[in-house]
């Protein structure tokens, strides 16, 4: 009996059954899609529906497809692996009841003695063909596991990885067939050829389980019902391809199968009938157990888009850790998925937005654009009124983070966040001290500047992981704002993408030219920064939270900086 692990919530009650239904499925060679009517009855066998296929005609032109049939037979296959070898591709027979399609390949062969000795256990699927015919299998291992999750989606479709003995009992059936009816009907071992015990899982198991949950069964989906065959008693047959394949790196994962199949098949057609059956029997031999299974449930990521503020100026955009130890209890993507995160359930995350400020700078105006990926959701599908819920459930949740236009996007989107680090212009205003008491006149070589060019040495504060270089940098346009108190002004600057700011206006001790130091001829520091707006059209403006209002704090006294002392730097362009 093929076994799983049962869930721990208790199984919920499996919808009836009906006596017809339809289920659309994909064709097995073409993009189309084929209406499969199921009933709960086998549908009538025909000897109509069963054809050899042309490539079953001796060499003297008689047709040899009922003497394949006989051998497969006694070989101890079972009654479907035999279509499988026969490349029959009419997947409807494959929906038949055992002992129907044994009555019908009887019929059609004109021999009642086909299958009336069959090993219990097939050689060459291990009974998964069989056994996936069986309503308990079904709703045991399949559906009630999946009902009982959760899940929510429209569509799925089915992941079938097999063990790596599997793909040898096929080459070793094969090269049995091979032997008895020579290469011109038998010469390679393709999906073309033989179908796969994959595909026929599928053609099964798929309208099946479509019916019982009421959702489409197709090859693409973004939801997976992954199912994992596995068999203890026969991993041992695949090492020999570990031993003959080491030049080629070769490794039989046996606990990862799916990793390992493709280079197991490459292994195989590499190899003459006379080297494979020096080391596996042809047929393959009898089993006396059958497989398991384990079955798990995925759904691939979604992206949701945004921008945020960053109010508090202790607060890293990603957790941040220096020898060890962490600072500062939180972050700007663990606030937004702590809030978010519940509405989709998903397992992780993945963040990641165009640029990051330094955790001392805030970051107003219209934010920064982020995407926020949530990985393997259970709830991946809301309506835009809830998308608003959902923003406005983050904004309340703190007062140091805000996001605004959440929406769904798509994982193209991240390159567009990646060209904007590198290629966008980028707005910011900044508190700064000046060693002589500020004018206007004083300030006017600011306003004057355009376009301006900077060289920019790697930032002291930096410089322990940034490599050592020279980096040219513009300055597109200043402004600036005199205060009331007599050392100080507000600094407006638009600047290229990746320009260092703090180092543009103090100068780093000569490492950045030309810097507002030098351009008013006296000492400058920066005592706080703001990123005013990033450019970039993304996402689409659809919902905007409400801005906080934000002034500079004047500081009673002021110390000059030390450059070369540690920095809170966790940016790259400020």
């Amino acid at each position: 009996m093929a076994s799983t692990t049962p869930p721990a919530t208790s199984a919920p009650e499996l919808p009836p059954s009906t006596v017809s239904t339809t289920t659309t499925t994909s064709a097995a060679n073409s993009g189309g899609s084929t209406t499969v009517r199921q009933s709960t009855t086998d549908p009538a066998p025909t000897t109509s529906a069963f054809q050899f296929g042309e490539r079953f005609v001796a060499a003297d032109g008689q047709r040899v497809g009922r003497d394949v049939v006989g051998v497969l037979s006694d070989a101890g296959v079972c009654v479907y692996c035999a279509l499988r070898f026969l490349g029959e591709r009419t997947y409807t027979l494959y929906l038949l009841g055992h002992q129907t399609l044994i009555a019908t390949l009887r019929n059609v062969c004109e021999n009642q003695a086909l299958f009336s000795a069959a090993h219990p256990i097939c050689p060459t699927c291990f009974g998964v063909l069989t056994k996936c015919h069986e309503t308990t299998f079904v709703d045991d291992v399949l559906v009630r596991p999946l009902l009982a999750g959760g899940w929510k989606f429209n569509g799925w479709s089915l992941t079938v990885t097999l063990p790596v003995s599997l793909v040898v009992r096929d080459y070793s059936m094969w090269h049995h067939l091979r032997s008895r009816f020579g290469d011109s009907m038998f010469g390679k071992l393709a999906e073309e050829t033989v179908v796969s015990i994959k595909e026929a899982f599928k053609w099964v198991t798929g309208p099946v389980v479509g019916s019982k949950i009421n959702q489409s069964f197709t090859y693409k989906a973004n939801f997976h019902i992954n199912v994992q065959i596995l068999h203890a008693a026969t991993i041992s047959e695949s090492q020999f391809l570990q031993q003959n394949q080491r030049r080629r790196k070769f490794a039989c994962q046996t606990t990862t199968p799916e990793a390992s199949i493709h280079t197991a098949t490459s292994a195989l057609q590499g190899l003459t009938r006379d080297q494979f059956i020096k080391h596996c029997a042809c047929p393959p031999a009898k089993v006396d157990t059958e497989f398991t299974c384990q079955v798990t449930f995925s759904h691939d990521s979604i992206y949701l888009g945004g921008r945020y503020c960053k109010y508090s100026p202790n607060l890293s955009q990603s957790p941040w850790f220096i020898d060890g130890q962490r600072h500062g209890d939180y972050s700007i993507e663990e606030l937004i998925y702590q809030a978010i995160g519940p509405f989709f359930e998903g397992s992780g995350y993945k963040f990641s937005a165009s640029g990051r400020e330094d955790m001392d700078v805030r970051m107003l105006g219209n934010g920064r654009p982020f995407v926020l990926e949530i990985v393997n959701p259970k709830k991946p599908h809301h309506t835009d009124e809830e998308y608003g819920e959902i923003q406005k459930r983050m904004n309340t949740s703190t007062d140091k983070v805000q996001i605004s236009h959440l929406q769904r996007v798509s994982q193209e989107n991240l390159s567009l966040l990646k060209a904007g680090e590198e290629n966008k212009r980028k707005a910011y205003r900044a508190l700064v001290w000046c060693s002589k008491e500020v004018t206007a006149e004083m300030l006017a070589p600011i306003r004057a500047i355009k376009d301006l060019t900077l060289a920019q040495k790697t930032p002291l504060r930096v410089l322990h992981r940034r490599t050592l270089s020279t980096r040219m940098k513009v300055v597109h346009s200043a402004d600036f704002e005199v205060l009331d108190t007599p050392h100080f002004f507000v600094l407006h600057v638009t600047t290229q993408a990746g320009t260092y700011i703090k180092e543009f206006v103090h100068g780093d001790l000569g490492r950045t030219t030309p810097n507002i130091g030098s351009m008013l001829g006296c000492d400058t520091d920066i005592l706080q920064l703001d990123v005013m707006g990033v450019e970039l059209d993304f996402p689409p403006p659809i919902r905007p939270a409400p801005l906080l209002p934000y002034a500079f704090k004047i500081p009673e006294r002021i110390c000059v900086r030390d450059f070369k002392s540690h920095d809170q730097d966790m940016g790259e362009d400020v």
